[in-house]
């Protein structure tokens, strides 16, 4: 079963949101990574870290409204973009990312209330790296002591 509705977040750990990006912006991230790639990169990066720092569309990007109202959905107001990456998996990459939860990787953050936004740019199966997420996985989280 997939959770489409915002109240049922804080039980199931996720929420799915779906055309939160219109088709042209959508096409627009697409040409602006294939842009990259035309500029003389021979191979797009595995990642982009914090591309909102550097690059305009990038923070238009994040701050597009809809986006921001399907975050607020679940977090309320008052919201704080702490970190902002892009992977990037490129068409027969055999990589894989392993199970984990993204608050492991988050040194700068205490607390639960917090979420990663996930955007696809390409249609995504279990072909070809859809993003599997395990519901409930986060009851129980425990921060690690440093």
């Amino acid at each position: 079963m997939l959770n489409t509705d915002p109240k049922k977040f804080p039980e199931y750990g996720y929420c799915l949101y779906r055309d939160v990006f219109d088709q042209a912006q959508v096409e627009k991230m697409q040409d602006v990574l294939e842009v990259a790639t035309l500029a003389g990169v021979d191979e797009l990066p595995k990642s982009y870290g914090e591309p909102h720092t550097t690059d305009a569309f990038w923070l238009e990007t994040c701050i597009q409204p809809r986006l921001l109202d399907a975050v607020e959905s679940v977090l309320g107001p008052n919201l704080i973009l702490v970190f902002s990456s892009m992977f990037i998996k490129q068409p027969r990459d055999e990589n894989a990312v392993c199970w984990h939860q993204d608050n492991t990787y988050w040194s700068a953050i205490s607390g639960t209330d917090v979420v990663t936004v996930w955007v696809a740019l390409d249609d995504v199966d279990e072909v070809n790296s859809c993003m599997n997420v395990v519901p409930r996985s986060h009851a129980g989280y425990r921060e690690l002591e440093m």
